[in-house]
């Protein structure tokens, strides 16, 4: 009688044991499919930056090409006739 209860404890722990496992591989998977998405879709995106150019202002820059559009447009606004 211990015999048969041992055989069956034993068979549902393997079954569990089977159960788990199986699972585990089932969500490595899809965990799998989704990293290939991912690494996919970052491919996508490098390839789309790398066509941006690398042009950029740096804010020194900025402000002195700003300082020149204003003072072109206060001699602008200087030249024109005063307001009634």
């Amino acid at each position: 009688m211990n015999d048969w209860i041992t055989w069956v404890i034993q068979g549902a722990i393997g079954i569990l044991i089977g159960l788990l496992g199986w699972l585990w591989k089932q969500d490595r998977k899809t965990k799998d499919k989704q990293l290939a998405t991912q690494d996919q879709r970052i491919g996508n995106l490098e390839k789309k930056f790398e066509q941006l150019p690398f042009v950029y202002t740096t804010r020194e820059d900025f402000i002195r090409s700003m300082t020149t559009v204003e003072q072109k447009l206060d001699k602008i606004i200087d030249r024109l006739p005063p307001k009634e």
